[in-house]
């Protein structure tokens, strides 16, 4: 279940590249089913170019020796005949004694096509929507585009004047090893890529700048869900561990932000007046003691009231303006966003759990969907607990005769 909820092309095969199983997003890229490969070698089937397969042969011999591999670039034929171009990394694991190869594919069709966009534009500068420039060994912009003016902003770079600090040292740094450098910045909400060209003949380097802030954005969402389906491999793991209440509770909320998957959490369990019966947090600290005490009067915030009375997750983009009353407005403010959804199994309400999270994750769909995976498995755990506790609080005559 987990695995096919991987936001990444996964798939695993033996050594000698039969494939074994896949995810959803594995077939979304191949375009093939993945009971249409399962027990086909890759090395013989149309996926691969006649030029790829003895770098794929490589590949596998790595493997064997127990070494991972890549990211490696491929073109893929899919099955309607398209194709697409791919990076794949792989890493040998064990399974039941057995050494098999799990591979991670990701499409970078687009990420190549940008490239060589941007390898075009670069042509013609004036034109180019993207930052280039051209520096000189002492520092001095001798030439910069339009696109470049908010660049050199970010420097503080005076005309006339050499630059300043870390950009003058990237330009000698380049041209001192005669080797292309590049680097990440930030300017305002945007992730700019630079890369540093020396033209050393000439005593001055070029400079390409690429706006990577969706690639970057999408690398983050990625990392987040795979750090979030990792917190609920832990809970599901642990409600089968687990028979105290109290302990469930407190080792979900840890596990949730362990991984980093979540900022904070809290999970709080209702009695039948709709009082707290007990709770459990992590990452709030004594940031949470205003909510407690909110909790112990008999009082639920309006988003947790809300949350209560439906099924799905109850998103909190802007804590600040969207419930300035609440006593966590200003840690969750200073977080990001926030997601609350109801603990409840087979018509039953056990109480709401309540996770801060960045708040360019809280609208994706699959964030949510596991998101409400995690408090599903919470429930389950509880609703375990409570059946054993009732199970074994009956009269033993009693339990003879249910067993009958």
């Amino acid at each position: 279940m987990l695995f096919d909820y991987a936001p990444g092309a996964y798939y695993i095969s033996d050594l000698k590249g039969n494939f074994i199983g896949g995810n959803k997003a594995a077939e979304r890229i191949t375009g093939y089913k993945v009971e249409e490969l399962i027990g086909k070698n890759f090395l013989k089937l149309k996926l691969l170019s006649l030029t790829d397969i003895p770098k794929a042969a490589k590949l596998l011999v790595k493997n064997l020796r127990g070494q991972p591999t890549g990211p490696d670039e491929f073109v893929l034929n899919r099955k309607d005949n398209s194709k697409v171009t791919i990076e794949i990394s792989t890493y040998p694991v064990k399974f039941k004694g057995r050494t098999l190869v799990l591979g991670m594919a990701s499409d970078i069709t687009q990420r190549k096509k940008a490239i060589e966009e941007i390898e075009e534009l670069a042509k013609f500068p004036a034109e180019n929507p993207n930052p280039v420039l051209r520096i000189s060994k002492d520092g001095t912009v001798l030439y910069h585009n339009h696109s470049s003016e908010s660049l050199l902003e970010h420097w503080y770079y005076q005309k006339g004047k050499a630059l300043q600090d870390r950009w003058f040292q990237f330009v000698l740094d380049a041209l001192s090893d005669n080797a292309i450098k590049t680097v990440e910045t930030e300017i305002g909400d945007k992730v700019i890529s630079l890369t540093f060209a020396p033209i050393a003949e000439k005593d001055f380097i070029n400079v390409y700048g690429s706006d990577i802030t969706e690639r970057k954005q999408a690398e983050e969402r990625i990392k987040h869900l795979n750090l979030v389906l990792r917190a609920i491999r832990n809970i599901n793991q642990l409600i089968f561990q687990e028979k105290d209440r109290e302990r469930l509770l407190k080792g979900a909320c840890n596990s949730l932000t362990e991984t980093r998957g979540y900022y904070s959490s809290f999970i709080v369990l209702l009695d039948e007046e709709g009082k707290i019966d007990t709770y459990a947090e992590a990452g709030l600290g004594e940031d949470f003691l205003p909510m407690l005490k909110l909790l112990k009067k008999g009082e639920v915030t309006a988003f947790g009231q809300i949350a209560l009375k439906q099924e799905e997750v109850v998103i909190i983009k802007d804590p600040a303006s969207a419930c300035p009353d609440c006593p966590l407005i200003q840690v969750c403010s200073d977080r990001g966003s926030v997601m609350t959804v109801r603990l409840g199994r087979d018509g039953k309400i056990y109480g709401v759990m309540s996770v801060s999270i960045p708040a360019y994750f809280v609208t994706n769909k699959e964030e949510q969907a596991l998101f409400m995976e995690a408090a599903g498995d919470i429930a389950l755990g509880l609703n375990n607990i409570e059946m054993e506790k009732n199970w074994i609080s009956k009269p033993l005559i009693s339990r003879k005769g249910s067993m009958n």
